[in-house]
């Protein structure tokens, strides 16, 4: 039943996919064994000139597309799509190396023999011309028409940040016998050594392992270190504190100790789960914007920050780094109180007056507590909900006022349970 509805929703693509093996595969034997004389010298000027105006053309469109999805939704989107994309890059790649390839083999040409010394390299070339414009071309517009979508571009924030999520704490779910939270309780003791940043920007990621076998390898210093993957750090800002059990402190060890600390001018995915949720807070308080007024975007970021929220809430905490750690070594990292705030509190803040928002929102809460047997998070999605003041909301229709309340019995009733 799924495949037969899976082949009628993509029967198109099938079909001019299957078209299009037959063209290139009939091209082919064509022109390497019945060895047709075309005067290839122009028809590869001809293929050039067209995928210079193509790709000129298709990547200035794509741009501005961009532009207006960066200004309507959030500015991150851009870097994100063409740096992690895979399939974009491949097409850009696929166009430059046919333009390359074609401009090589004219460099092949022999004015001696009025002709191409090797016969199967600028028939390769126009057959690859002829695929880049008859298959790839086409199959690029609909997959970007697709992936500048705001539907899209949530899903795919959304499923990258729970890779990240499982990459970070594993996909063994939390289980009664586990602690209940992630507290660093560690503190370093007054007069400690401080290793501080020489630049400012944001903390892009840690570099655990190479930390763990400094710590291993001076066990008579105790490592605290200070930051928080995706935090914006300033010049001289603490990385790391030092404690001094016996001995002295190296001074070469501070250089080595900097450089486990990647400061870049962006955040991206890696150990940074709070990046994806800042994407599609950024989305939802745009998409309810009066610039904008789009509360549809909006309610589906809302529902990908459950999603996200729920499979954190299901992980064992601390992250496998932070497990696998030395017991000299002690890192910091967010919680589930951090987590819920940042997802919630802006875009509540912004549509608090928004009954669809509001509604959402409390449907969002009894989402993320069916299925949750942590109690310390049970009590901090309570306190949250708590924090909202939803009596103190006015709405224009009572029947607006009407579905919050209904939104707000069906989650206390999920609250309740224990």
């Amino acid at each position: 039943m799924l495949l037969s509805h899976l082949i009628r929703q993509n029967i198109t693509t099938l079909a001019h996919s299957l078209a299009s093996l037959l063209l290139f595969t009939a091209l082919g034997y064509f022109f390497a064994y019945m060895r047709p004389d075309p005067d290839y010298n122009d028809l590869l000027s001809v293929l050039i000139g067209a995928l210079v105006t193509i790709v000129t053309v298709m990547f200035s469109a794509v741009l501005v597309a961009l532009q207006l999805a960066s200004a309507q939704f959030s500015p991150r989107i851009t870097r994100a799509f063409f740096g992690q994309n895979r399939k974009v890059q491949a097409a850009f790649y696929l166009f430059l190396f046919g333009i390359a390839y074609c401009f090589a083999v004219k460099f092949t040409y022999s004015t001696a023999l009025g002709g191409f010394r090797y016969h199967l390299l600028p028939a390769s070339g126009a057959v690859f011309g002829f695929f880049l414009i008859s298959f790839v071309l086409p199959r690029f517009v609909f997959y970007i028409a697709d992936a500048i979508n705001a539907a899209s571009i949530a899903r795919e924030i959304s499923l990258r940040t729970i890779r990240e999520i499982d990459e970070l704490y594993g996909t063994t779910t939390w289980k009664a016998t586990d602690p209940v939270q992630y507290t660093d309780c560690v503190h370093p003791k007054e007069g400690c050594l401080r290793i501080r940043v020489k630049e400012a920007g944001f903390l892009d990621k840690i570099n655990h392992q190479r930390l763990n076998q400094i710590a291993c390898q001076y066990p008579n210093l105790i490592f605290y270190c200070e930051l928080i993957v995706g935090n914006f750090v300033t010049t001289d800002e603490t990385a790391l504190k030092i404690t001094v059990k016996e001995g002295q402190f190296p001074p070469e060890l501070t250089d080595k100790l900097l450089k486990q600390f990647v400061i870049s001018k962006y955040r991206s995915y890696d150990q940074d789960v709070l990046f994806g949720v800042r994407q599609l807070v950024d989305m939802g308080i745009k998409a309810i914007s009066p610039a904008v007024n789009d509360p549809s975007t909006c309610v589906n970021c809302l529902h990908y920050l459950g999603v996200i929220v729920r499979r954190y809430a299901k992980a064992q905490v601390p992250s496998i780094q932070v497990r696998n750690a030395p017991e000299n070594l002690h890192f910091r990292e967010f919680n589930f109180e951090m987590l819920l705030n940042a997802a919630f509190d802006q875009i509540y803040q912004w549509g608090r007056h928004d009954y669809m928002i509001v509604s959402q929102l409390l449907n969002t809460f009894t989402e993320i507590l069916q299925g949750m047997d942590n109690p310390h998070y049970r009590q901090v999605v309570a306190k949250q909900v708590a924090a909202l003041e939803l009596d103190n909301n006015q709405y224009d229709l009572v029947e607006h006022k009407e579905r919050v309340n209904r939104c707000y019995t069906r989650l206390k009733q999920e609250m309740d349970k224990s």
